[in-house]
C-alpha cells in the first residue's frame, strides 16, 4: 500500500507540471506589473491545478441537468438497466 510519501510526490510532479504549462502559456501575455506578483499567481494557479480535477461548471463540463434539462449518464444507465429488469421478469 502506497502512503503519504507517494501522495507528495505525485503532488509535486503535478505542481510542476502545471508550473511549466502555465508559464509557458503566460509568455505570450505578459501583462504582470512585477515579478513577485506573476510568481505568487502562476505558483497559486500551480497548486490550485494540482489538486483540482476540473477548474470550471460550464454547460459543457457542468451537470448536464442543471445546464441542459437532460439526465445524467449514471441515471440513463439506471434507466436502462430497471427498463431491462422489467422486461426479464414477464
Amino acid at each position: 500500500m502506497r502512503k503519504r510519501d507517494y501522495r507528495r510526490w505525485r503532488y509535486h510532479l503535478k505542481k510542476n507540471y502545471w508550473l511549466k504549462r502555465i508559464r509557458s502559456e503566460e509568455e505570450e501575455f505578459n501583462f504582470w506589473p512585477s515579478k513577485e506578483e506573476k510568481e505568487k499567481s502562476l505558483i497559486f494557479r500551480s497548486r490550485f491545478h494540482a489538486t483540482t480535477a476540473c477548474n470550471c461548471s460550464c454547460y459543457l463540463c457542468g451537470n448536464p441537468r442543471k445546464h441542459r434539462g437532460e439526465l445524467t449518464q449514471q441515471e440513463k444507465k439506471s434507466n436502462i438497466s430497471y427498463q431491462l429488469t422489467l422486461r426479464s421478469d414477464e
